[in-house]
């Protein structure tokens, strides 16, 4: 949910050398500040939070991306990352 071309396939690389496997990518209209994840809490899951999030994710008021407005709905993703403007600053 950024600006910045190609920080999603950067992040890809980093979720994938960890053994993670990324079943879609897709860009927001919308911006938002600060990234987050969002999923069922799992080893992953926790890891995820660690490298990408800045305590958005459990953080009712921060910004958030709707998944309908990407076209991801049919996707049932177990843990969904959405990167914002401070991850670019990172």
């Amino acid at each position: 949910a950024t600006e910045e071309p190609q920080l999603a396939q950067k992040a890809k690389r980093i979720i994938t050398n960890m053994g993670g496997n990324v079943i879609a990518i897709a860009n927001s209209q919308q911006g938002v500040k600060r990234s987050y994840v969002q999923g069922s809490e799992s080893k992953t899951f926790k890891r995820l939070l660690q490298i990408f999030d800045t305590g958005c994710s459990r953080d009712q008021k921060c910004d958030k991306v709707n998944p309908q407005s990407l076209g991801l709905a049919s996707i049932r993703a177990q843990i969904s990352l959405v990167l914002g403007e401070d991850y670019i600053k990172q």
